[in-house]
């Protein structure tokens, strides 16, 4: 059985967005994955030179994630889950008002500015089950945020959402950016993701070598493995 990824070797930049395009199957979840723990090398190495990477220090949005829609939970709660593992890279148990309002001083200011990121402020306390599709999927993306991590990993999560959704969330990812958050984000199209400042292409696991097109985007070759 062929590896999902064979032979990639590259470098991430710091307080920028690298786009990792590819079609369904091309290795680029597998790739999110790897960065952010949740799949585990069979080969080579993953290097992180100036980042901590200890549980709860890097999010991760993952594709096809779910909000519980059907349980009584409204969009600012969701949202603070995101903080329930963010102290001291160590999860930690919530109380139930945090998880239900996220008020709790330092955490409720990362809560309130992922919902403000995300134009979801006026909607905090609708329920999940009452957003639309790309309102949820910015309460997703949102929830990513709140963790307030040095890294934030995307897989596809501006896929199926409605125009306005999109726009917001490639802002979003911006401005968080321009103030210093790596960001790598796995898409289909890189053009969706206006301020990646590299596009990586993947194609059977392996990288397309070269640049896409983009005039800002390239990639730049790593010594070994995997690189974050």
């Amino acid at each position: 059985m062929a590896p999902a990824l064979a032979g990639v070797s590259l470098e991430i930049g710091r307080a920028a967005i690298t786009v990792v395009v590819g079609h369904n199957g091309s290795g680029k979840s597998t790739l999110l994955g790897v960065l952010a723990g949740t799949t585990q090398l069979t080969s080579g190495s993953l290097n992180w030179r100036h980042f901590d990477n200890s549980p709860g220090r890097v999010a991760f949005v993952p594709q096809h994630a779910r909000l519980p829609e059907a349980f009584p939970m409204t969009v600012g709660a969701a949202v603070a889950m995101g903080r329930w593992g963010s102290r001291r890279g160590r999860p930690r148990a919530p109380r139930r008002r945090d998880w239900r309002e996220g008020r709790r001083g330092h955490d409720a200011q990362h809560v309130r500015d992922a919902l403000e990121q995300l134009g979801l402020e006026p909607l905090r306390g609708r329920l999940l089950g009452e957003l639309s599709g790309g309102q949820r999927q910015r309460a997703l993306v949102a929830q990513g945020i709140a963790q307030d991590t040095e890294l934030l990993l995307l897989d596809e999560p501006t896929a199926g959402v409605d125009a306005e959704s999109s726009e917001r969330i490639a802002a979003c990812l911006a401005r968080l950016a321009a103030r210093g958050r790596t960001i790598v984000v796995a898409s289909h199209d890189a053009g969706e993701i206006a301020a990646a400042g590299a596009v990586v292409a993947l194609r059977d696991g392996r990288l397309v070598p070269g640049d896409l097109g983009r005039g800002h985007g390239r990639l730049i070759p790593g010594p070994t493995g995997e690189h974050g």
